[in-house]
């Protein structure tokens, strides 16, 4: 039992060691190698106050590297690769 009272079905748990292993190998990887420029808001944001190229550049990367649907766990199944509902949040 969770501390929210009720069992998570084994294909959440999945999809949650699987979210784990993306953050760690895509996201986190990538803000420890560029952290000179993610941690500096200087270099982080153009002069009009928008993301620097780079920056844009590492998104991208990241949301191409999520091929596995998790920027939409969520959303109707006409709108995305997963439908999980609520319960994923």
């Amino acid at each position: 039992m969770t501390a929210i009272a009720f069992n998570i079905p084994a294909e959440i748990r999945s999809i949650v060691a699987g979210l784990e292993r993306f953050l760690r190998a895509e996201v986190f990887a990538r803000h420890e190698k560029h952290a000179d420029l993610l941690d500096d808001p200087r270099r982080r944001y153009a002069a009009a106050g928008r993301y620097a190229p780079d920056v844009i550049d590492l998104i991208r990367e990241v949301r191409m590297a999520a091929a596995a649907g998790y920027f939409n766990l969520c959303v109707p199944a006409s709108l995305g690769q997963l439908t999980r509902g609520d319960l994923a949040l």
